[in-house]
């Protein structure tokens, strides 16, 4: 899966949860989407594309109401880079 969390019972509310999960997957698809990769011009133009679509399905697809009531209860995310997510929060 390229979108991946770990969610455990923790403190941090659903709201505020939900809320990073999606910056920290739309952060993930900048750093993609910022050229870091050695690739032909054609290629990164091509996965630069693909970013920008995930990002906007992901914006209006689903609604900040839908990704709350998904998640149960009170957690605690566990991902690659949610630490500095959370600490820039």
């Amino acid at each position: 899966y390229k979108y991946r969390v770990k969610l455990t019972p923790g403190s941090q509310k659903r709201g505020k949860a939900s809320k990073q999960c999606i910056d920290m997957f739309l952060k993930s698809d900048a750093v993609a989407k910022g050229g870091k990769n050695t690739l032909r011009d054609s290629t990164l133009n091509k996965t630069a594309a693909a970013v920008e679509r995930n990002q906007t399905l992901m914006k209006t697809t689903v609604t900040e109401n839908e990704w709350i009531q998904t998640i149960c209860g009170d957690v605690k995310i566990s991902a690659p880079g949610a630490s500095k997510i959370a600490k820039k929060q």
